[in-house]
Formats: structure tokens, sequence, C-alpha cells
């Protein structure tokens, strides 16, 4: 006969051994989409936007005309959304809801700023992260097709003499890219199509977000101990006033 005391360890050990696995897959799960390649591509013309997107076992399909957003995993329809929803108006909000939010955000405390410098410094990084974030997404399919047109010819040759520049720095930054540029001085409106496939390996953006992430946790951190500082010394100052006004 058992000992009453191994049916409540034996509970612990199985509980335990089943948090460990949830630990161990939801561990796997997120790994294996940081590893995953994530593959979008887009289609806009005048037949509308429509475009799909895979990570891993998830999809996303957008079909032009539909305004519906079709949600897959392993390739079988979960879910249905649509594109647009109604925004309710503002003016039906009641005033007296408002009122506890302002009391509220009153009742925070100030949050330190951060300083011009400190702003500099994380625009930086940003750019130079972002940068090297970049080179990481490749793009497979870029074709770009616009015919430039209006009711005034004098902007219509000015646009398309600046199109003709952004399309020659695309195909210096992409030479694969497929892109046309045409003009028609009769016509009053413009037309075009654009397709687009990219890649991107999401494992490959960890470092750089991490540092990004680490130099706004170190500024805000700067930040908030200068700040107490500040209010430490305004405090002494005052005190300093009181009591020469006793005295």
């Amino acid at each position: 006969m058992p000992e009453p005391w191994e049916f409540p360890m034996s509970v612990l050990w199985w509980v335990l051994g089943t948090i460990g696995l949830l630990v161990v897959l939801a561990m796997a799960a997120v790994v294996g989409a940081l590893v995953s390649v994530i593959r979008v591509e887009g289609r806009a013309g005048p037949e509308g936007v429509s475009g799909r997107g895979r990570w891993g076992v998830l999809g996303l399909d957008a079909e032009a005309g539909d305004g519906h957003v079709v949600i897959r995993l392993l390739g079988f329809k979960i879910a249905r959304r649509p594109l647009k929803r109604g925004v309710s108006d503002v003016s039906e909000v009641d005033e007296e809801a408002k009122e506890p939010e302002e009391r509220e955000r009153k009742r925070k405390p100030e949050r330190a700023r951060l300083s011009l410098a400190a702003t500099r410094r994380l625009a930086r990084t940003a750019w130079r992260e972002g940068r090297r974030m970049l080179r990481h997404l490749h793009v497979e399919r870029l074709r770009l097709s616009a015919v430039i047109a209006s009711d005034d010819p004098a902007w219509t040759g000015e646009a398309f003499g600046l199109g003709c520049v952004i399309a020659e720095a695309i195909r210096a930054a992409w030479p694969r890219a497929d892109v046309r540029l045409g003009v028609d001085f009769t016509a009053t409106e413009p037309s075009g199509s654009a397709e687009l496939a990219l890649r991107l390996r999401p494992i490959r953006l960890v470092p750089g977000a991490a540092r990004v992430g680490w130099a706004v946790w170190r500024e805000r951190r700067r930040s908030r101990q200068a700040h107490r500082a500040h209010v430490a010394r305004e405090t002494r100052v005052t005190a300093g006033w009181e009591r020469r006004a006793w005295r």
C-alpha cells in the first residue's frame, strides 16, 4: 500500500512536468517563428490592391475587391476578417466618461524627458541599426509601371523629370527592379501598377533590435537619474530659502 505522501508528490511532479513541457513547446514555437522566413507579396493597380504573406505555418491572403483578409494555418482557412471597420463618432463619447481619465492622467507622476543630446544619440543608433537591418531585407521582385498625366502640361513635365530621377535611384538600389515610366500629355489622370515581393528572416533582426532597445533603456535611465538629481537639488534650495526666511 503506497504511503499517503506519495500521492501529493506524484501530482506535484505531474504538474511540474506539464508546465515544463508547455515552456519547452513555447520556446520551440518562438525559435521556429524567428528562424522561419517571412514572405510578403503585394500588387496594386487599377483593379485594386491585393497581397499575401507567409510566415511559417501562418498565412494571410487579401484579394482585390474582396475587402477581407483570410487567415490560414497549415494551408487551412481559420478566420476571415474585414479590412475596414466602422469608426464611431467622437461626438458620441460621453463627456462624463472622459473626466475620470483626465483625473487619472493628472495623478500620474511627471516622466523624465529625454534631453536633446540623448535624442540625437538615439536617432544615430536607430539610423545605424536600421540600415543594418535593411541589408537583411531581400527584394525578390519589384515591378513598377506608371504613366504621369495631369491637366497641366507644365506640371506633368516636371513630375516626369522627378519620376525619372526616382526611377534611376530605384534601379541603382535594386538592379533587378523592373521600373517603367511614361508620360501622357493628353490624359488628365495618372495611372500605374506596382508589384512587390519581399523575403525576410526575423532572427537576423534580433541583434539590431536588442541594441536599439538597450540604447533606449540606457538613455531613459540616465534621464531619470538626471531628473531625480534636479528635483533633489531644487528641494534642497527650497528648504534652504525656507530656513533663511524663518531666521
